[in-house]
């Protein structure tokens, strides 16, 4: 198995790969819509999914994932100019809050589709999936706009909203730990 350090050393040469692949291959259609983030109109406790141990586990991988993520794009002070001038470090750390946010997101979209009986399997992670639906749309606009791919000026509001976003959805899932399952 990989370590999160030689994987994020491959990181931009798999990432290469894809988007050379995404050229070559005919596109499959848009991507389903995800699930609404809990709101007030659509309630915790509405719907049929119940999460077991390998949905937690999942989660707390890619939460960790996008701690890590955020806290060496932060110990490093990256700022995105790095990134357009080329720093493989800042580079390697937007690409994994990218990543990582999108992964988080997942698994959060879920929590509006929890069965009644199961809201204190995901009582604190409302407001993180709100935050992560934030998150994963500035993601998903970076990457739109060719950013992973192509650093340049015109990106920089991009990244830092992304970099910001991640940022307080790392600190909204920061103290969440899987409860005790029935």
């Amino acid at each position: 198995m990989f370590s999160r350090i030689r994987l994020a050393a491959v990181l931009p040469a798999v990432a290469l790969a894809a988007a050379l692949a995404a050229c070559t291959t005919p596109s499959a259609g848009p991507a389903p819509e995800p699930s609404a983030t809990p709101t007030a109109e659509t309630p915790v406790g509405t719907g049929d999914f119940v999460p077991d141990e390998e949905w937690f586990a999942g989660l707390d991988e890619a939460r960790n994932g996008l701690g890590e993520y955020v806290g060496w794009w932060n110990t490093q002070k990256c700022t995105y100019q790095q990134v357009i001038d080329g720093d493989f470090n800042c580079s390697i750390h937007i690409a994994g809050i990218q990543e990582q946010v999108l992964a988080v997101q997942s698994y959060l979209v879920d929590v509006v589709d929890i069965a009644p009986g199961s809201e204190d399997l995901v009582a604190d992670l409302p407001e993180a999936a709100s935050r992560s639906a934030e998150a994963a749309a500035a993601a998903e606009a970076f990457s739109d706009s060719g950013c992973d791919f192509s650093p340049g000026e015109s990106c920089t509001d991009g990244a830092d909203l992304l970099v910001s976003l991640a940022t307080a959805l790392d600190v909204a899932l920061a103290g969440w730990e899987t409860p005790p399952l029935r």
